[in-house]
């Protein structure tokens, strides 16, 4: 998988000490060249695996059916009867032999597999001319590598894991946690959070946008200019929006409210 935001899915790690208490690492795990296409390009290769999983499906089922379908034709050869067309899974189920309503059903099988594969390989297909690479139903694993060698690129993650304290670091995120939810920070370049008791205090910035929650009591909010403050929601609250002052006291407006 591809993430961002999570050095879980490092393609391997190295440097490991173990204590008792405590494990550290280093490692590296792949990230998108551009920001953003974490989800998109794990869809992808998400899509390619599904498309190997139905293609080894359908070859499978192709042998099965063609072995079938062989010995059956001996069978019939050396008894001197005439078998029902073994391309048509409606007659064979039609027939009155075991065998051959069995070829039925692997037939039916097999065209579920193959529609399913084409359907696949259709989508996988406008993904790769979208991406720029080479549409290879033939060799997914060169799909994914090429994917993986104009998409991505490795970046580096420290780790830190013990029974109170985790952490990942990398090029593009920090991010650690105390007693799993009593202190959990996450930052990047342009976005940031952090929490105690997840909602007992919280503050999140977006770019220029920003909020802190002091629950349930008091929230602070500023874009850029913009910016406000309140107790207990409208209960008390002062702000500034577009160049003018607003408010409210015991949830009466004055300066035109918001």
């Amino acid at each position: 998988a591809l993430t961002q935001a999570d050095p879980d899915h490092a393609l391997r790690f190295r440097k490991v000490m173990r204590t008792p208490f405590c494990r550290t690492g280093e490692g590296t795990f792949a990230v998108p060249r551009k920001p953003g296409e974490a989800h998109r390009l794990t869809a992808v290769l998400g899509k390619i695996e599904a498309y190997r999983a139905a293609d080894a499906r359908y070859r499978k089922l192709k042998g099965e059916y063609d072995e079938k379908a062989r010995l059956l034709r001996l069978a019939a050869a050396e008894a001197k009867v005439k078998l029902p067309p073994l391309d048509d899974a409606k007659k064979l189920a039609a027939s009155g032999t075991y065998e051959v309503k069995t070829l039925g059903q692997l037939l039916n099988s097999l065209g579920k597999a193959r529609r399913t594969k084409e359907k696949l390989a259709a989508e996988l297909g406008k993904e790769c001319a979208s991406l720029g690479l080479a549409f290879a139903p033939e060799d997914p694993k060169a799909m994914e590598k090429a994917l993986r060698e104009k998409h991505t690129v490795p970046a580096e993650v420290s780790r830190v894991r013990s029974l109170f304290f985790r952490s990942d670091t990398t090029p593009e995120l920090r991010k650690w946690s105390v007693l799993w939810l009593l202190l959990r920070s996450e930052a990047t370049a342009d976005k940031e959070h952090f929490s105690v008791l997840e909602f007992l205090y919280r503050h999140r910035r977006e770019g220029k946008r920003s909020s802190t929650l002091c629950f349930p009591f008091i929230a602070v909010e500023r874009d850029g200019e913009d910016h406000s403050w309140s107790f207990l929601y409208r209960l008390l609250k002062f702000g500034r929006k577009g160049g003018r002052n607003y408010g409210y006291v015991f949830f009466i407006p004055f300066g035109g409210g918001e």
